[in-house]
């Protein structure tokens, strides 16, 4: 009798023990789906936090003269192309490296300019399931010091008279927007 007295109580005690740990793993499993998602969202933040934002975005029609020169035009029928320009900022907490710009030129009418032979194509949407049409990209070899840089898309059909949209975006996220106004 003794005995199986002992035994009960070492089975109890094993019980409690067993419930215990049951209880400490549900805590350690929420904490983890916790650390998971602040994860998550401080990888957003820092692939955020390390875009390249362009300012001073100039966008304006490009016609060539007949002596070669490049010269710029608001005239629809002179232009021959589109010309995008931005200065990317010094920025010593980028990494140093080739960066990619989507240059996603808008018509009047809000239809994306796309020719394959100039390379166009897509990318993905950052934060989504979704996919970009664009214009054309740059890659740029970033030195972490203030660059220029000029995107240009030529027409084999012409412009419309109107307000064209040039959106930049950088990985999947848009990064600036400018405006060119042919008449």
């Amino acid at each position: 009798k003794n005995q199986i007295a002992q035994l009960q109580e070492q089975n109890h005690i094993l019980v409690v023990k067993n419930d215990s740990l049951g209880k400490s793993l549900e805590v350690s499993e929420g904490n983890n789906q916790q650390l998971t998602a602040q994860n998550a969202k401080l990888g957003t933040k820092l692939t955020k936090a390390s875009l390249l934002v362009p300012v001073n975005i100039i966008g304006e029609g490009v016609k060539v003269a007949s002596n070669g020169k490049e010269k710029t035009t608001a005239n629809n029928k002179k232009a021959k192309r589109i010309k995008v320009s931005f200065d990317i900022p010094s920025n010593n907490t980028v990494d140093a490296g080739d960066k990619t710009f989507y240059l996603v030129l808008m018509d009047p009418k809000g239809a994306v300019l796309t020719d394959q032979s100039q390379g166009s194509g897509v990318f993905p949407v950052a934060e989504s399931t979704d996919q970009q049409q664009y214009t054309t990209s740059k890659t740029v070899s970033f030195n972490q010091q203030k660059q220029h840089v000029e995107i240009e898309w030529n027409s084999t059909t012409g412009f419309d008279i109107g307000a064209y949209t040039a959106e930049i975006f950088q990985d999947g996220y848009m990064t600036g927007k400018g405006t060119i106004k042919l008449k």
